[in-house]
Order: C-alpha cells, then structure tokens, then sequence
C-alpha cells in the first residue's frame, strides 16, 4: 500500500510540474505568471470553503490563468488511474461530470485528489515562478551594466 502511495504521489508531482514548466516557459517573463502563481495558491483555500464543484465553476467562468488551471487539474484527473475508474474525465466534461456526481464519498475522494494535487501544483508555481523572475532580474542588471 505504502508504495501505491508513493506512485500516486509521484503522479501528481510529474503531472503538476510539467502543467507548471510548460505554462512558465510559454509565458516568460510575462505578468501572467503573477496571475497564475497567485491562482494556484488561492484555489485549495476556495475549494475548502465553497466546495469543488462551486470553485470549478468560478475558474472555469474566468477564463485565462484560472483556466489554465482548470486544464491542468482535468488533465490529471485523467491521468490518475484511480479517478479515471471511477468515470470518464476530460476537460470538456469535467465540471458536467463533477457536478453530477451522486455518491458524497466519490465526490469526498475528488476534491481531496484536487486539493492534494493543487498543493503540488503551488509549490512548483512559487518556487519556478520565483525562480524565473530572479533569471529576469539578473538579465535586466547584466544589460543595465552594460
């Protein structure tokens, strides 16, 4: 069980890191990389006190960073084998599929899945978008030296 766990884990790390890497490497050095970090850390709080249904909703309703992520969260949904025996998710059907959900205890188990994979997903945020606003910084002062 232990190392059904840690796979599980290590899925939502991968999946979150490369959601994380493609959105920051497409966007550098762009302010929506602001958006983006800000909204990932935001969501597993917005999940925790208005529920996964109502906060898929919101982010799907926003459009552009809080979509991205709605993408993101479908797409690991799709992946994980666990969910994805449970029923059919993309991210075309996935607030559909979330919002019909009759079983509490299948709908319990999503959002405790969204809000794990959520908090992978802000730590990688932070530390990559961090990370590339230094790289940006050191470029400005190499080229104000210069």
């Amino acid at each position: 069980m232990a190392t059904l766990r840690k796979t599980i884990e290590q899925g939502r790390a991968k999946s979150a890191y490369d959601s994380v890497k493609t959105y920051v490497d497409a966007n550098k050095g762009k302010s929506t990389l602001d958006n983006y970090k800000s909204y990932s850390k935001k969501i597993p709080t917005m999940i925790k006190t208005s529920g996964l249904g109502a906060t898929l909703a919101f982010m799907k309703s926003k459009k552009k960073e809080y979509d991205v992520i709605y993408n993101d969260i479908a797409k690991w949904l799709g992946e994980d084998f666990k969910m994805k025996s449970l029923f059919q998710i993309n991210k075309d059907n996935f607030l559909d599929t979330v919002l019909n959900i009759d079983d509490s205890s299948v709908y319990r188990a999503l959002t405790i899945e969204v809000v794990a994979y959520m908090n992978w997903h802000r730590r990688f945020a932070e530390g990559m978008i961090e990370k590339n606003k230094d790289k940006n910084k050191e470029n400005d002062n190499k080229t104000s030296e210069k």
